[in-house]
């Protein structure tokens, strides 16, 4: 029972979405992958890191079949 949970996903479109307590950071690890979040689109590439606030809505794309990436959230406590 962490607060820290570690996730692999394969992105084609992942849909708008926020989470409440968590905060997220996006590990690109292979390939390319859009994230849109507050009126902007980051293009991260492999290596690239970048973290989402809680309750910042945002979604992920990619065309390329072949890309993954690593995602890190952690409860945040109040």
């Amino acid at each position: 029972n962490t607060p820290l949970g570690v996730s692999f996903y394969n992105v084609t479109n992942i849909k708008p979405h926020r989470h409440e307590t968590l905060l997220e950071i996006i590990l690109c690890l292979k390939g390319n992958i859009q994230l849109i979040s507050a009126d902007q689109t980051i293009e991260l590439r492999e290596g690239d890191v970048f973290s989402i606030d809680c309750m910042d809505i945002h979604y992920l794309h990619s065309e390329s079949k072949n890309n993954r990436s690593e995602e890190h959230t952690s409860e945040l406590q109040s």
